[in-house]
């Protein structure tokens, strides 16, 4: 294990294979491109949730992490208004780079699209998903 851990720490983080650590967090970057409902039972079953962007430091590492995807589903289905305010981490992300939601169309799922902005869309769209969970800690 201890090849797994930077030299000369006594604890390290550690994410399954496959998955991308970051800042305490793993994140896996789907190849396939599903539905929100869809997505959302990949990452449980991969005993995580989608993906809630909690702060700009976050933002671009999904941007760097990403390049070739436009469009991924992330943790936010917007039933009402008052829900969608409480799912956002960073009061300064939600109120700088979500688009304005259509409640009461079909667009009621929550995309993140390349250059820090999250929008609305309908939530049968097959799109790729990024998947987060907290990293082991391994003491050594």
């Amino acid at each position: 294990m201890e090849e797994l851990c930077e030299d000369g720490e006594e604890t390290c983080e550690l994410c399954p294979p496959g998955w991308q650590l970051h800042r305490g967090r793993c994140y896996y970057f789907s190849e396939e491109a599903v539905s929100w409902d869809d997505s959302q039972r990949n990452c449980l079953a991969k005993k995580s949730q989608l993906l809630v962007i909690e702060d700009e430091i976050e933002m671009e590492f999904i941007d760097n992490k990403e390049k070739d995807t436009k469009y991924i589903w992330i943790g936010l289905k917007v039933e009402d208004e008052k829900k969608q305010r409480n799912l956002l981490g960073d009061p300064r992300v939600k109120e700088n780079r979500l688009a304005t939601s259509r409640i009461g169309t079909d667009e009621n799922c929550a995309v993140y699209r390349k250059k820090n902005t999250i929008q609305m869309d309908n939530c049968q769209t097959l799109k790729k998903w990024i998947c987060k969970k907290n990293a082991t800690l391994l003491t050594l």
